[in-house]
């Protein structure tokens, strides 16, 4: 989701509740990011990242915001 100019935000969301482990939402993230800015011929540079683990009634999601670069 573009955020401003050549900044974006890869986000993962998990249905699995409880049981989600933050750690894949956040590698399949930075994996989404990477491979957009490949696409693009470019580099994902990191800006910032927030995790929502699971609470009651919502979802756990990683947010990972990064901008893209020449390499």
């Amino acid at each position: 989701t573009p955020t401003g100019r050549d900044t974006y935000i890869a986000t993962r969301i998990s249905a699995a509740g409880p049981a989600a482990d933050i750690t894949v939402l956040k590698q399949q993230a930075i994996q989404d990011a990477n491979t957009f800015a490949a696409k693009q011929g470019k580099r994902a540079i990191p800006i910032g990242s927030q995790a929502r683990p699971p609470v009651s009634g919502d979802f756990p999601s990683y947010e990972y915001e990064f901008r893209l670069v020449n390499p």
